[in-house]
């Protein structure tokens, strides 16, 4: 059987070659597709799946169901109001298009208050803001530059500052934009609503 296969690749030699080659690609192909089979690395890569780290926000006032919310790093105020539920009945509508900014971004632990219906009418009258008179409040959101310069320690320059961060949400907030001795002197003459 042998002579016969080595009288036949005589009489074809071109042939045989180009088996024995075939053949010799064959095995070698197999055996290195086998070598990676047996050497591969598993390297496990997390997603990315563009969220933020977890955040937690204290959503209160007029939302149909007030408490404390997870969400995520770069979410804005509209994400923990609907986290909240939305608006609930006795939300103040007006309040919150003036003074909420629905499109700012949420930090960790914020706490969200929104208004309800009559209460900066009470909240007035419990300053002392009865039949137009005024305790002193200043209302840093709808205060104007001049209104702003004659608070202690705030100034032509300072009361633009104030301005181009408005809205705020609570008084605490403008300590961003001012001095913390200078916030010290005004906290109790100023207001948000």
């Amino acid at each position: 059987m042998v002579e016969l296969a080595l009288k036949w690749m005589r009489a074809n030699w071109v042939l045989a070659g180009w088996l024995v080659l075939g053949l010799g690609l064959s095995l070698g192909g197999a055996w290195w597709m086998w070598r990676d089979l047996n050497t591969t690395q598993v390297e496990i890569i997390e997603a990315d799946d563009g969220l933020g780290t977890e955040i937690w926000v204290d959503v209160q006032g007029g939302v149909v169901k007030p408490g404390v919310y997870s969400l995520r790093e770069g979410d804005r105020v509209k994400d923990a109001l609907i986290a909240a539920g939305g608006l609930g009945g006795q939300a103040d509508r007006e309040a919150v298009a003036k003074y909420i900014n629905l499109a700012e971004r949420i930090k960790d632990g914020t706490k969200l208050y929104i208004p309800v219906l009559g209460e900066s009418e009470q909240k007035n009258q419990e300053d002392g803001q009865v039949q137009g008179l005024s305790t002193g409040r200043v209302n840093i959101n709808t205060a104007t530059k001049s209104e702003l310069d004659q608070l202690k320690g705030v100034g032509e320059a300072r009361a633009e500052t104030i301005i181009e961060g408005r809205p705020y949400q609570t008084v605490e907030e403008v300590k961003k934009v001012l001095p913390s001795n200078v916030y010290e002197q005004i906290k109790d003459v100023i207001t948000v609503y």
